[in-house]
């Protein structure tokens, strides 16, 4: 019987969430046959089979929170015994059974009823428990809100018998009657409205963006610029060499000279330490169903635009086809994000620890303006840059900012 584990799919990865069975049990698998897949804090991927056989048991189900290496599911043969991993193979016939198993039982003691409580317990849990003949009301719950989850059951299945029975909680062992009988009645479940776990990507979104909220002091600077030399040199670029550049790939051509310039945007905070990068590693948030990606364009100073503009339309492409492998997200040193299309004017976007930095793109709208003692209505692009105040000073924040600015209004500066 072969064993399907869990694989680390990066290096940080701890844990995987299975999103979808794409095999059923009793299907002949081939080597190579996609099985599942698996949905990281970062990216969904699919897992092939190592094995050729017959699935002969799912063993994680669909939103299964699995560990690095923790079982999935088991391949045999089909007339092959189904022996799950820490059994013992079923007795031979004619063995005769143990003294134990053998003996009468005695009706003279009183049978004990166990409390009623509501079980909540993971699939991998409950599998577990009913191959090992585990009773779930035995064990007690370690994952969140005394949810029980697959290392409850295997200490309760290595545990000797007397401490299984110790494993029920205090509580109920001295007062069954009162557990047993609720003191308020229980809400209706429709007062809750929908419930949905979050998604893997989800709660890293979650942990990420809390952590960088409670650690990082920031502050949002707000300016905005004339984006009609921008739109000229856009519109030329397409008349020249026929090759369509979107206003993300002249900002990150712009913000990467920027970036070289004020160098201190382009750092990162480790303990007490600022860490100077040498490259700009230019992160591009992408909204995709799932939530929040950033994939991350390594060298952008090195890059023209049209470099930067293909290899940011092909990161993008694969952010939203689900292709980004775990090395197009890692090593970005500065991030833009862009909401302008939404009609956005202004937000306060959220650092990418341990960069220090993230500029917002927000919408272009139509300003009145005075330019030689007359009103006239110019094309103005609002952009909203948030700076972590442990590394980036007001001032400097400023300057870096105006300095994205003139490069918008006078894009010919970024080739001096």
């Amino acid at each position: 019987m072969f064993e399907v584990r869990m694989p680390q799919l990066g290096l940080t990865m701890e844990e995987g969430t299975i999103a979808n069975w794409l095999k059923a049990e009793g299907d002949t698998v081939e080597v190579g046959d996609i099985l599942c897949e698996v949905e990281t804090d970062k990216l969904t991927n699919e897992l092939p089979s190592e094995f050729a056989g017959v699935l002969r048991a799912i063993v994680a189900p669909v939103g299964e929170d699995v560990p690095v290496l923790g079982l999935l599911a088991l391949i045999g043969s089909a007339d092959e015994p189904l022996i799950m991993p820490g059994e013992s193979a079923p007795a031979a016939p004619g063995q005769p059974e143990s003294a134990a198993a053998s003996e009468a039982v005695d009706d003279s003691q009183p049978a004990t009823v166990k409390p009623s409580r509501r079980i909540r317990a993971s699939g991998l849990a409950k599998k577990i428990a009913a191959a090992r003949g585990i009773d779930l009301t035995d064990v007690i719950g370690s994952g969140p809100g005394g949810r029980i989850v697959a290392r409850d059951v295997e200490a309760v299945a290595a545990a000797p018998a007397v401490q299984v029975a110790a494993a029920v909680p205090e509580a109920e062992a001295l007062a069954p009657e009162a557990l047993a009988t609720p003191t308020a009645p229980t809400a209706p479940v429709s007062t809750e409205g929908r419930r949905e776990r979050m998604t893997g990507i989800r709660r890293t979104i979650a942990r990420r963006m809390t952590e960088s909220w409670t650690t990082a002091p920031v502050v949002t600077y707000d300016a905005s610029a004339d984006t009609t030399a921008l739109t000229e040199l856009k519109n030329a670029i397409f008349d020249d060499q026929g090759k369509k550049v979107s206003y993300t790939h002249l900002l990150a051509a712009l913000v990467t000279k920027a970036l070289l310039d004020y160098p201190l945007l382009n750092s990162s905070v480790d303990g007490d330490d600022l860490v100077f990068h040498d490259e700009v590693n230019l992160g591009i948030a992408v909204a995709i169903p799932e939530g929040l990606v950033v994939p991350v364009v390594k060298d952008a100073q090195r890059k023209g635009i049209g470099t930067l503009a293909d290899e940011i339309s092909a990161l993008v492409n694969k952010a939203k086809n689900g292709e980004l492998d775990p090395g197009d997200m890692q090593g970005g040193t500065f991030t833009i994000t862009n909401l302008g299309m939404f009609g956005i004017e202004s937000f306060s976007p959220i650092i990418n620890m341990p960069e220090v930095a993230i500029l917002g793109v927000n919408a272009t709208v139509r300003t009145p303006v005075e330019i030689d003692g007359k009103i006239v209505l110019r094309p103005r692009m609002k952009l909203s840059l948030t700076a972590d105040h442990r590394a980036v000073d007001g001032a400097v924040a400023a300057q870096f900012l105006s300095k994205v600015c003139a490069l918008i209004e006078k894009p010919w500066l970024s080739m001096m």
